[in-house]
């Protein structure tokens, strides 16, 4: 694993690593954090070496790189000696506990040999961060002009965490100060090896492994990363004490990225004991021994038949890579290359079939309009070019209804607004396919009504559905439109592939498939629906909203397929009551969340907590103080995360629990009494509920539960717990479960993960009143940006193909029909590196 931390100042760094440095030739006694029991920092970096910096770090060496002053005591960069400037970055490489366990468990000489391995993989991908441009030093006025650079990394080893168990880990302090090509020096620019942070990772661990198996042990994948093969996971949860520590310190304060385990180390970080080295060993090896991990154990793992692993062909890469994304990133490719490597490779074989895999005839090379690298696969290319091109095909079919019969149902709804008229009279039109680009609450579904009205009474058959059954049932709540899931209707529509029994369902050119919630459904997806529709003759109309939440499948084919033909356009906000309500909802949309933020807090509808505990604390008691207020208003908490909708759950249990009565029953570790909410987190036919249904508890026995479900219509459905036990409490949901709901009153915790352009847009608009936004403390200023980030689901066709000799002349682009290309929105880091 590598962690990046953020920069310190020259001040702080020699403050903080002063007691940790070669002094005079010996290691300074009153500290060995940074000198592994006695093993001194080393240097390491084309950039250090230039400087004559080679073998041991000295204090006054490492003085003078943090300040940027030479040995004759001049200035480096402009603001060299300077104890303000920002001095560089610690990037630690930290093997995987089981690595970590075996080397705290093995003799001195099998140690020795682990730790060494350790370190190898940590110079291969310090090696790869030099060589790969993510040493960048910044040229010229302001120093926006970039190069590649020679680094300057100071290096110190330590094989125990804060808790005093084994963690073999490496700091490289990466200074502030690089050599540019013509041998002068200049600051880093922090983003090039930032990006590279993922790849860099994971190529230390394909080298690690690579290590560890030349040392006799067995390697396999665990997720993104490996374990070596038969070390107890109970010993390894047994030295993950200061893992543990972190981890409740996140949860205690809600945070989940990087920055806020980095934050949380910081914080839960104690004073490191003062142990001697030789009891410390023989504890962990009595440890070790009590889990079954003794040389005996050891010497047997070493042993013991390797399975031989091969890499996946490009067929399979592609298959993976391409599952939620169209396209993706030079640094996503690398570090996903390496991670298949793991176990498998060497680093500088990984690399090798990087190479391999960028010329194979599977992989197109893209350019966006920065000129930056992207890679796709032909089949993407493909998939997303026939989406359009069969889109565009359609144009003329005569799909028209009669004009009268479109004014007759119009003439039956004398409240339908002028745009919704245009709506209505675009997708009665002629054409295969037809597009409505709707923003939150302005009545799609309302003029889908009397649309459906028209294509009936001209005999029309109109099939309504949507990727969750939940907004299925809003369709055709709220158009009149009977409609189902489209999972369920693609296997209608499609043979079985097993008993090549013909599709269940056919369609004829009388039939309209309605799709809502088009944005949120992938390419794959919509290539299907439309082949289908388009081989029968069948009119498909698209209805959403792009800038609402991206598909969690490759690709953003409602966007591209709206902004290749056209769309009817919906913006009259008619859901929020209030007009400053409307504005912050565009603004949100639009991706400029400083405005709508700002009309949220002069309102007193933005709220923050010092921790993640208080911040819950403070929406529940709002949220029930309202609610006592207006009782017959309905109301909905919302998150980004299950973790987080748990807590919330549960702290709102707790404040209500006087109202929750009779016989309590538990499912699935959650207990359930009279009055609560529930959410049912699974379709049922029998019972009549979708994935997202709300309800509230009526009666409760040992094996039944009668819940009253949410809607106009009041009904009852008792549930049977050993047949159906898929709810948990309903107090509040995600997001991802909201969109498309209406209430009447909002309650959202930011997340600063999740809380992008798309999703706050969402979560904001979910109100017809008010909206109350609460927010941890810490992450208040950063909301703005976070809000305002785009995570838009891009296309392959966004992008040029390159023009390189590169690219195998077999690849048979010339097959595929060229396409107009649209400049994709800037991603930010965040998207870019997954």
């Amino acid at each position: 694993m590598l962690s990046i931390s953020d920069a310190k100042s020259a001040g702080g760094a020699v403050s903080y690593f002063s007691d940790h440095l070669v002094m005079e030739g010996a290691i300074n006694p009153t500290e060995d954090y940074y000198a592994n029991h006695g093993e001194a920092g080393q240097w390491f970096g084309k950039g250090a070496a230039e400087l004559g910096l080679t073998g041991d770090v000295t204090a006054e060496d490492f003085g003078r790189m943090l300040l940027a002053i030479d040995q004759n005591g001049e200035k480096m960069v402009v603001n060299g000696g300077d104890e303000n400037r920002r001095a560089g970055w610690d990037l630690t490489f930290s093997a995987d506990k089981s690595v970590s366990s075996l080397w705290a468990s093995s003799s001195p000489a099998l140690a020795a040999q682990i730790k060494l391995a350790h370190d190898n993989a940590v110079a291969k991908a310090m090696s790869f961060i030099q060589d790969d441009g993510g040493i960048a030093a910044r040229r010229g006025k302001g120093g926006i002009e970039l190069e590649n650079a020679k680094m300057i990394a100071a290096q110190f080893s330590h094989g125990t965490s804060r808790s005093q168990d084994p963690q073999l880990h490496t700091h490289n302090f990466l200074m502030n100060l690089a050599q540019r090509q013509d041998g002068s020096w200049g600051a880093v620019q922090s983003k090039e090896f930032f990006v590279r942070k993922m790849a860099a990772g994971a190529l230390y661990r394909v080298e690690l492994a690579n290590q560890m198996q030349q040392l006799g042990f067995d390697i396999e994948r665990d997720k993104r990363t490996f374990q070596v093969k038969g070390v107890s996971e109970d010993l390894q949860k047994h030295w993950s004490k200061r893992r543990q520590q972190v981890v409740a310190e996140m949860n205690k304060h809600g945070g989940k990225s990087a920055k806020s385990a980095e934050a949380a180390a910081l914080s839960s970080r104690s004073k490191k004991e003062e142990v001697d080295q030789e009891l410390l060993i023989n504890r962990w090896h009595e440890e070790a021994a009590y889990f079954g991990l003794n040389q005996e154990k050891i010497a047997e793992l070493q042993a013991q038949e390797k399975e031989q692993k091969q890499m996946p062909t490009a067929d399979q890469i592609w298959s993976e890579l391409t599952q939620h994304a169209s396209t993706i990133s030079d640094h996503q490719l690398k570090a996903a290359i390496f991670e298949q490597s793991q176990g498998i490779l060497s680093a500088d074989q990984a690399q090798d079939y990087l190479n391999e895999f960028i010329q194979d005839n599977e992989t197109v090379i893209l350019r966006d309009h920065r000129g930056n690298k992207r890679y796709t696969s032909i089949e993407m290319i493909e998939l997303e070019r026939s989406i359009i091109d069969g889109a565009k095909s359609r144009l003329n079919e005569s799909h028209a209804l009669p004009k009268t019969s479109v004014n007759i149902a119009l003439a039956n709804v004398p409240t339908i607004s002028d745009e919704q008229r245009n709506m209505v009279n675009h997708i009665t039109s002629n054409g295969g396919l037809a597009i409505v680009e709707g923003m939150a609450g302005t009545g799609k579904s309302f003029a889908l009504g009397v649309a459906n009205e028209a294509w009936k009474n001209e005999g029309f058959n109109i099939i309504g559905t949507a990727l969750s059954g939940k907004a299925a049932e809003g369709l055709e709540a709220g158009s009149s439109i009977k409609s189902q899931t489209l999972h369920s209707l693609l296997i209608q529509l499609s043979e079985d592939e097993l008993t090549k029994k013909p599709a269940a369902r056919k369609l004829t050119p009388k039939d309209v498939i309605v799709l809502d919630e088009a944005g949120m459904v992938g390419s794959r997806q919509m290539s299907l629906l439309l082949a289908k529709a388009e081989e029968a003759g069948a009119k498909v109309v698209l209805v959403g909203d792009s800038k609402q939440l991206q598909p969690i499948d490759a690709g953003g084919s409602f966007r591209g397929l709206s902004k290749a033909l056209g769309a009817a356009s919906l913006t009259d906000i008619r859901r929020q009551r209030q007009g400053w309500h409307k504005d912050a909802i565009t603004a949100f949309a639009e991706g400029d969340a400083g405005k709508a933020l700002t009309a949220f807090k002069s309102r007193n509808l933005l709220q923050t907590g010092k921790t993640h505990d208080q911040t819950i604390s403070k929406m529940v008691t709002q949220w029930k103080s309202d609610r006592d207020q207006n009782p017959n208003s309905d109301s909905l908490m919302l998150a980004a995360t299950r973790f987080d909708v748990a807590m919330i759950n549960q702290a709102t249990r707790e404040l209500i629990k006087d109202e929750l009565t009779g016989n309590k029953i538990t499912i699935n570790n959650s207990e359930f009494q009279k009055n609560d909410r529930v959410l049912f987190t699974r379709n049922s036919k029998a019972l009549n509920v979708k994935n997202g249904t709300l309800g509230i508890v009526l009666t409760t026995n040992d094996n039944t539960m009668a819940v009253m479900i949410d809607g106009d219509i009041k009904r009852t459905v008792v549930v049977q717990l050993d047949q159906y036990e898929h709810v948990q409490h309903g107090y509040a949901v995600t997001v991802h479960k909201s969109q498309g709901a209406t209430v009447d009153r909002a309650y959202v915790l930011a997340d600063e993960r999740m809380s992008g352009q798309e999703w706050s847009y969402v979560a904001m608009s979910r109100s017809r009143d008010d909206t109350h936004i609460f927010c941890d403390e810490n992450l208040i200023t950063e909301l703005e940006q976070t809000m305002s980030s785009s995570h838009l689901k891009d296309l392959s066709t966004d992008y040029q193909i390159e023009d390189s000799d590169s690219q195998t002349p077999d690849m048979a682009l010339d097959a595929i029909p060229e396409f107009e290309v649209d400049k994709p929105q800037e991603q930010s880091q965040s998207q870019m590196e997954l």
